[in-house]
């Protein structure tokens, strides 16, 4: 079931679905985001979009529609592949 825009700010603790792979989290702290669930080669990632409300439900679902587009576009594996590379440059400033 898709989200609904003014029903956001009362979400709790969990991750919601939007659907096609959006996502929108809130943790213990709070703190609302959002993000693309992908599977490329059997791994799975979430993809940061960004944090809500800077980033609202209408943008969050352009930002993901505009990924999925390209993998659509037969550019599959060099989106997955620029998603990925991301996800790890993340991960290795967090280190």
């Amino acid at each position: 079931m898709p989200l609904v825009a003014q029903e956001l700010p009362k979400k709790v603790l969990g991750k919601y679905s939007d659907g096609d792979g959006l996502l929108f989290r809130v943790t213990r702290g709070g703190t609302r985001d959002w993000f693309l669930k992908v599977q490329y080669r059997g791994k799975r990632r979430e993809y940061a979009l960004g944090k809500y409300p800077d980033l609202g439900l209408s943008d969050a679902r352009a930002k993901a529609r505009i990924d999925w587009r390209k993998a659509s576009d037969g550019n599959k594996t060099a989106c997955f592949d620029e998603i990925m590379r991301k996800i790890h440059e993340k991960a290795y400033e967090m280190q």
